[in-house]
């Protein structure tokens, strides 16, 4: 199974988010966020959810955001991108 971590830190990467900068629009310290996109903290429901207003995402479109988490859809696409 994916870890959304995953793809949230795919998603700070595609954007160019700076972590501080992002810590201060979910009002949280970035050593959080730092702890939670390297998997050294949990992230909790209402952090998801904070992190989907900063995002203007929903936790659907996060848990399914491409090339983030390395399940069965990266290996299919790594594949097809190797023919």
């Amino acid at each position: 199974m994916s870890d959304i971590r995953d793809n949230l830190r795919q998603i700070f990467e595609d954007r160019g988010l700076v972590q501080a900068k992002f810590a201060k629009r979910v009002e949280m310290t970035p050593v959080q966020i730092s702890g939670i996109l390297n998997k050294k903290r949990r992230l909790e429901a209402n952090e998801l959810f904070c992190f989907c207003d900063a995002l203007n995402m929903s936790p659907k479109e996060i848990q399914e955001y491409p090339g983030g988490a390395k399940g069965p859809a990266m290996e299919n696409r790594k594949e097809t991108e190797d023919e």
